[in-house]
């Protein structure tokens, strides 16, 4: 009887190690205009065609320009603090995308102009990524479509320690900052 308790937390520790362990598989494509995620064989797809309404505007565009002017005055005065975000984020970032791993990307691009399927070629064939396949075309057909896996314990261990580390004061203080300019 005593040793239930301890019974029920080694269940449940070891539930949420399988669930930490275990790949998250992302497969979309654009041309079918789909997304699936994948995890522990449970497959969850998703239809990205559905038809946006038209909403009436709710904020008038005086009232955005304030914003937008307030964040940009906020941004000059206060570089400080964006340079530590910069900072301190930059690694973690950079580690979370290092664990993704690509599988299969397909994708063909194209523009307009001539000149930029160019460049855009000469760009598309020179990268050296394994199991990514990207064309120009001047067809003006654009698509992606692949599949990407990742696991989930790498990005909490690299999130938690970011997330710890950042300065919400500062952060909640720009905002309010923000907000208070912006509106007065």
């Amino acid at each position: 009887m005593q040793a239930l308790p301890y019974v029920a937390a080694s269940v449940i520790f070891f539930v949420a190690l399988v669930f930490l362990f275990a790949p998250v598989s992302l497969e979309f494509d654009t041309v079918k205009k789909s997304l699936r995620v994948g995890w522990m064989g449970v497959d969850l797809g998703i239809r990205l065609d559905r038809r946006k309404t038209q909403r009436p505007k709710t904020e008038p565009e005086s009232k955005k320009k304030s914003y937008a002017r307030a964040i940009g005055l906020y941004l000059f005065e206060e570089s400080d603090l964006i340079f530590e975000l910069i900072r301190k984020a930059r690694r973690p970032l950079m580690r979370m995308m290092q664990s993704v791993s690509l599988r299969n990307i397909e994708g063909s691009f194209s523009t307009p102009d001539p000149l930029w399927n160019g460049v855009l070629y000469g760009i598309c064939s020179n990268l050296p990524l394994e199991n990514v396949h990207l064309a120009t075309n001047f067809k003006d057909i654009n698509y992606v479509k692949g599949e990407l896996q990742l696991y989930p314990y790498k990005i909490v261990e690299t999130a938690v320690p970011l997330l710890i580390g950042l300065p919400y004061r500062r952060i909640i203080r720009a905002f309010l900052s923000i907000r208070k300019s912006a509106d007065g």
